[in-house]
């Protein structure tokens, strides 16, 4: 008997370790195929898809170059962020440091969890059995700590944060814009969890306690600022629906409306002329493609407890010109309005599905 539990304990051990052993290499291996052959060299043949043959897809080739923000936006005759952090107390360094250090785990946790073979499926059957026993709690700090609201849309949670160095850096702003003669609107935008949530909001998640915070700073500061919070309450618009069910971004429909609301308060408190009437929802076609995005957050807890949504590109009925700039990916581009969509993205999957038109009515 006892020959045969050690027999029985030497076969586990040992086959334990090499799947360890196994996941090392996996993870070495393709940290180094997608940091240096992919990344750096811009290959995408039959080996680099053969290391990556579990993955949903590959990753785009995609470099930021760097970018001479000094030059583009010249802040240091305010004070140079030498002299602004050799003022600094022992223990903010210590702040920064400990969130650093953070940075630098949830990085390690990126990159590992991402090159595990198998990940997309281990992370299925893990999502599959908490689904299966009804678990909806994760810590702060959890690399995929998406949590599942009660009309079923997901986010993730936020802590509670000191935002004091936030504050000042904004107060700093004004003080520079202030010498150039320029006005200074800060826009805060909701977070996914409604404020007056009472189940989720100051109890697990602090998004808007921090931004309450942060606001009264500026307001001790006497920084200007919207707060689209309780513009949409006036408003009587659905938190949720504001965004997508399966990611944090906003949908295209709200980023017309806020873009509304940001110009008439620019023409009411600045004495801007913006056009309204150019962002009149129903001035613009909507081409919505059924159950067809999928967003990051429900990419996290898998298919095994979300689905993919409806999406919509919005066109303006009319015919404009426009410029678009974004020094950070190379872009300077003039035309119609289709230029602030990349297409190339998803022109297979636009072929493959015929979108539904229709007029917004909010």
């Amino acid at each position: 008997m006892g020959t045969r539990k050690i027999s029985v304990l030497y076969i586990v051990t040992r086959v334990m370790l090499a799947i360890l052993i196994m996941f090392s290499v996996t993870i070495l291996v393709r940290f180094f195929t997608r940091q240096v052959l992919i990344e750096k060299m811009g290959m995408n043949n039959r080996f680099t898809r053969a290391v990556f043959f579990d993955a949903l897809r590959m990753e785009e080739n995609v470099q930021s170059p760097q970018i001479d923000w000094s030059g583009e936006f010249p802040f240091d005759e305010v004070g140079s962020p030498v002299e602004a952090r050799s003022n600094q107390s022992i223990s903010i360094i210590s702040q920064h440091i400990a969130s650093l250090v953070k940075s630098l785990e949830s990085r390690i946790v990126s990159y590992t969890t991402d090159t595990v073979i198998f990940y997309p499926r281990i992370l299925e059957m893990a999502n599959q059995y908490k689904k299966a026993i009804g678990w909806n709690m994760v810590p702060n700090a959890e690399y995929n700590g998406v949590i599942s609201m009660d009309d079923g849309y997901l986010t993730t949670i936020v802590e509670k944060r000191d935002i004091s160095d936030n504050v000042k850096a904004i107060s700093d702003l004004k003080t520079y814009l202030d010498k150039q003669g320029i006005d200074l609107l800060y826009v805060q935008i909701p977070h996914k969890i409604c404020k007056h949530d009472t189940k989720l909001s100051g109890v697990i998640d602090f998004s808007n306690q921090n931004a309450d915070a942060f606001l009264s700073g500026l307001k001790e500061q006497r920084v200007d600022y919207l707060d689209l919070r309780n513009v949409l309450h006036k408003e009587g618009l659905n938190h949720h629906e504001l965004f997508y069910r399966t990611d944090h971004h906003w949908k295209a429909e709200t980023g017309l409306w806020a873009a509304g609301i940001v110009s008439k308060t620019l023409n009411d408190r600045y004495g801007f002329n913006i056009d309204l009437e150019s962002l009149n929802p129903e001035n613009f076609e909507y081409k919505v493609y059924e159950k067809w995005f999928f967003g990051s957050q429900g990419k996290k807890v898998t298919l095994s407890r979300a689905q993919p949504e409806d999406i919509a590109l919005i066109y303006p009925r009319e015919e404009a010109m426009l410029s678009f700039r974004v020094p950070g990916n190379n872009l300077d581009l003039s035309g119609s309005f289709g230029i602030f969509y990349d297409e190339s993205k998803i022109r297979d999957r636009l072929l493959q599905q015929q979108p539904l038109r229709c007029v917004h009515v909010r």
